[in-house]
């Protein structure tokens, strides 16, 4: 249909999400971060996303947020590369969560290791690197904090930001968890209200 319409290019969309051109990678890059998704087979091969990281980096990207959403569904269809290391999992009994919090270290260390010099150059103010505790703490002052604190200690790189929900429990647990000197970005800001407690 692009074609007759006289398009060089279509944009595809798996479930009502954004994943890839006919012939192309999508990464779109707004106020100097890139929102891309994670290396998959919703991915064409050719230009690896550690690669896609590298040129990023180079050319003086500002920071990453990875789409988890999108590894979600690669790892639901059974598709993606992480294929082994899940079997793996499997074999080992780890628990789901377990397994999705190994994905998650695994990713976000492999991008704050590429943006590394470019936090070190900019004495920390770009080049940063955003994770996610499980959306299934949002209300979960205590858990937000533990899963933050654990996530921060595994991946053990400094240019790593953590994303709390602006639900009333994660305020709070924005508040301690920066008085400990985590870095952390209040997100999913649905009103005023919230936006004035964030």
């Amino acid at each position: 249909h692009a074609v007759e319409q006289g398009c060089a290019e279509s944009i595809l969309f798996r479930d009502g999400f954004l994943t890839e051109g006919a012939a192309s990678n999508i990464f779109i890059v707004r106020d100097g971060v890139m929102l891309t998704p994670p290396k998959s087979h919703l991915m064409l091969p050719g230009i690896t996303y550690d690669v896609v990281l590298e040129l990023a980096a180079r050319h003086g990207l500002r920071g990453l947020l990875p789409r988890a959403q999108n590894m979600v569904r690669s790892i639901l269809e059974g598709k993606a590369e992480y294929g082994a290391l899940l079997q793996d999992f499997r074999d080992d009994k780890i628990e789901p969560r377990e397994a999705w919090t190994r994905l998650v270290v695994m990713d976000t260390r492999a991008a704050a290791d590429v943006l590394d010099p470019l936090f070190h150059g900019s004495a920390g103010e770009d080049g940063i690197v955003c994770l996610d505790p499980a959306p299934t703490d949002a209300r979960d002052t205590a858990r937000i904090q533990e899963e933050a604190r654990k996530l921060v200690r595994a991946v053990d790189r400094p240019n790593v930001m953590v994303r709390v929900p602006a639900t009333a429990e994660g305020l709070e647990a924005v508040t301690q968890l920066t008085s400990e000197g985590i870095s952390t970005l209040v997100t999913k800001i649905f009103s005023l209200n919230q936006y004035k407690r964030a």
